[in-house]
């Protein structure tokens, strides 16, 4: 590994129901990243199957130039009871507790001072270095700012969830105590390890979150509340978020509105946040380009099977699943336990 100048850690945190995506992710990094870098990839996880770390690890065949480190959360979790935390609501079930490994990677990783944790909900569409590269000295983290959450901002008629009398502005300013109204998306984040670990907010975050729970978005929240005055906002291209084709349009700047759409059609990362995912597809709300896009670079997994042949041949055809057995059906398909 010493002929590589570059080397990036990245972190991701799933179960066994996002193995497959997760797939899709590495090989979109892989194909789209200069191959003078090295990737460790580490993959966080309490029930990963010696099966699918063995597939995941044969992924090297696209690029020898990566390692894999699974590692077992259930000894830091077990007697934390994470689930506490969670705000379960309809239409939000799909978010899992491993999204509270998050508050862990300071303190997992001591070896570096630096890394990039990623969703699995994910495709890297241009080379990650670019993003790791960006100087966040000064800084908890490096992060996007989150477009849909903008757009309730400048709707005081958008009420949150969990808390129906409040707007998401009194929300953010009684709830999180932020002291201002800008919000990131967390499934994208350039974390800054050193200073992390020196000013000890890891203890923090599980401290608000053991004061402020259950909440809105759950760790996000309390990212953006701890982490608030010591993150740099990077390009937007870096965590587009599927929707945001519609949501560019409701924004009131007509130079923003136009960056943002042009963003749209050339992203750096994109997102597929929400329920609505490529391969558990409720409509074609979205752009339909990037759901085959997914499918293209999960074909290339050994994951792919002939019930997925079937299956994106039934979303190639439009002949979508009605939405009372959405879910049920399709990950059935996929073989994905439900």
């Amino acid at each position: 590994m010493g002929k590589f100048e570059n080397k990036i850690p990245v972190i991701f945190a799933i179960d066994n129901d996002y193995v497959k995506p997760l797939s899709a992710v590495i090989i979109s990094i892989l194909k789209n990243s200069s191959k003078n870098t090295w990737f460790e990839f580490n993959v966080l996880s309490s029930c990963l199957s010696e099966d699918n770390k063995n597939i995941l690890s044969s992924l090297k065949k696209f690029n020898k130039n990566i390692s894999f480190n699974f590692i077992n959360m259930r000894e830091y979790t077990e007697n934390l009871g994470l689930e506490k935390y969670m705000s379960r609501r309809k239409e939000y079930t799909y978010i899992s507790v491993e999204t509270y490994y998050r508050f862990y990677i300071s303190e997992l990783f001591p070896q570096h001072d630096k890394v990039l944790y990623l969703d699995a909900d994910i495709l890297v569409l241009e080379d990650i270095k670019e993003l790791y590269d960006e100087d966040i000295s000064e800084y908890y983290a490096g992060v996007v700012q989150d477009t849909v959450l903008e757009i309730y901002i400048e709707k005081p008629d958008q009420k949150t969830c969990t808390e129906p009398k409040r707007d998401f502005p009194t929300y953010f300013r009684e709830k999180l105590k932020k002291k201002n109204l800008k919000y990131f998306n967390a499934g994208v984040l350039l974390f800054n390890l050193k200073k992390m670990r020196e000013d000890n907010v890891a203890q923090k975050l599980w401290e608000f979150a053991e004061k402020e729970s259950p909440l809105e978005y759950q760790d996000q929240d309390i990212l953006n509340a701890v982490l608030e005055e010591k993150v740099k906002y990077v390009d937007y291209k870096w965590d587009v978020l599927k929707d945001l084709k519609w949501f560019a349009k409701q924004v009131r700047d007509e130079k923003k509105k136009k960056y943002l759409l042009k963003t749209y059609k050339h992203p750096g990362i994109f997102h597929y946040v929400g329920d609505n995912k490529p391969w558990i597809l409720h409509d074609s709300s979205y752009n339909y380009g990037f759901i085959e896009k997914w499918w293209k670079y999960y074909k290339l997994s050994a994951y792919f099977d002939e019930k997925d042949k079937q299956l994106f041949k039934e979303i190639k055809t439009k002949k979508l699943v009605p939405k009372i057995v959405k879910c049920v059906r399709i990950m059935n398909c996929l073989g994905w336990e439900f």
